[in-house]
């Protein structure tokens, strides 16, 4: 049971409508990376980053005016982090590239302290807009592909598999970061319906299950392979934990990990037969198998394997050269282009680039050891809820684990072609923080007056 107090922005509609407009526009427009975006100075400036600015705002006006401090699970670690990265700015020959990360960096943990403070006793209301969000996104794929594949329109489309064929990019950069983002939303309604939990203050969940998943073959990234074995293994297991507490295995219970299964399966074939009909179209003697594995292993062509394994191991000699202090996230690309010869001049006129391509090998890189120690520990704190064996059993908190879940998803994502500083990965962090929050007590603790 979720505590209430009397919190002047439970009471006044105005201010909620207000936080909630800001919140949704954070969440509706985190995944654009070239729509309603600015060039300033060669850093690029997201619609999503002025929602989490105004934010923030809102959540100092609301503490200052209830004066009321809110502190979320675990925020010492990152304060921690953020701090590291901060210390290790000028540890690079190119220190201007770190400052553009740095302020997103710092941004991105206001948010989640600015998140937490909103919603303390609301956060029915945030999941409702989250959930909104990725019904929008997801909806919007599916559209995006069918006028594309109708050839009526190509707005936005930056990938095509085949003439005629598009790979779903929502408004991304290309398909693995849709599917970056767009995978949170499948894996977290994926364990809601696992444990009956499929609406949400009377918004549906069973929709987006199915939307999540078309918009997910239709944006046709490879990186979905691992996430998606992880559902349906944790499905598996959460099916023979059952059986064995309750002794037997009801009808329900099968046809829900059928369904789970069918998800995997509809992903497989649905993909197949879209190439297939593409490749008929155009005539071209190959089979769908080809496409499906290019560059990963068929017909021994392993170029996206080689080239992350490449980019994974200019990582790990950066932080093996200086394991205690890392370069920053921006001074990670100017060492490793220095460390091809390139001069400073070669590096301002190329720009910066990734180079890890591993989220995990990014952080020792950019942070050192003692930022990742932080950073780990702060992730701690965010899924320990999901060692309690009641939550597993459909007697805990089921959202928690979802979005729990959905995070561990999205790290194995990020792991494989991605880099940290998402948007929607740490606002997704922001709604977890946010609920963890709201599910303790309120602190008592008040702003000094003088």
């Amino acid at each position: 049971m979720q505590p209430t107090m009397n919190f002047t922005a439970g009471k006044n509609k105005k201010w909620n409508y207000l936080v909630d407009s800001m919140f949704f526009g954070a969440v509706l427009t985190s995944s654009f990376d070239i729509f309603l975006v600015l060039d300033i100075g060669g850093f690029t400036v997201r619609c999503t980053q002025l929602f989490q600015m105004a934010l923030i705002l809102l959540a100092a006006f609301h503490i200052l005016r209830e004066r009321k401090l809110f502190w979320p699970k675990g925020y010492g670690f990152l304060v921690g982090f953020v701090a590291v990265n901060l210390l290790c700015t000028f540890h690079t020959i190119l220190p201007k590239w770190n400052l553009a990360y740095n302020a997103w960096l710092i941004l991105f943990a206001a948010a989640i302290w600015a998140v937490t403070a909103l919603y303390a006793g609301r956060a029915e209301r945030m999941l409702q807009l989250y959930v909104l969000s990725f019904y929008a996104m997801a909806i919007w794929g599916c559209i995006q592909f069918i006028l594309g594949f109708t050839g009526l329109s190509q707005w936005m489309i930056t990938q095509w598999w085949i003439e005629g064929f598009p790979r779903v990019n929502g408004f991304t950069y290309e398909p693995s970061y849709y599917a970056t983002y767009m995978i949170m939303g499948y894996l977290f309604v994926q364990v809601c319906s696992l444990f009956d939990k499929m609406e949400i203050a009377g918004l549906p969940l069973r929709p987006l299950q199915y939307l999540s998943m078309i918009a997910i073959v239709f944006g046709s990234s490879r990186m979905v392979y691992i996430p998606m074995g992880m559902m349906l293994a944790i499905s598996a297991a959460i099916l023979i934990l059952k059986a064995f507490q309750n002794k037997r295995v009801t009808a329900k219970q099968i046809k829900e990990f059928a369904r789970q299964a069918g998800f995997v399966l509809v992903y497989f074939v649905g993909l197949n037969t879209l190439m297939q009909i593409c490749l008929i179209q155009a005539q071209i003697p190959a089979d769908s198998s080809d496409v499906l594995l290019r560059n990963i292993g068929a017909n021994g062509d392993y170029v996206n394997v080689t080239t992350r394994l490449d980019g994974w191991k200019a990582s790990w000699e950066l932080f093996t050269e200086s394991p205690l202090w890392g370069y920053g996230f921006g001074g990670i690309s100017a060492e490793a282009m220095a460390r091809d010869g390139m001069s400073l001049a070669e590096m301002e006129a190329m720009g910066r680039g990734g180079v890890t391509g591993n989220v995990f090998l990014e952080v020792l890189a950019a942070s050192g050891l003692v930022g990742a120690i932080l950073l780990l520990a702060y992730g701690i704190v965010l899924i320990r809820p999901m060692f309690s064996r009641k939550i597993w059993t459909g007697k805990g908190d089921t959202i928690a684990l979802a979005l729990i879940l959905a995070l561990l998803g999205e790290a194995i994502m990020l792991a494989m072609n991605q880099n940290l500083l998402r948007n929607y990965t740490w606002l997704h962090i922001a709604v977890l923080s946010g609920y963890l929050y709201s599910r303790q007590s309120f602190s008592d603790c008040k702003i000094p007056t003088n």
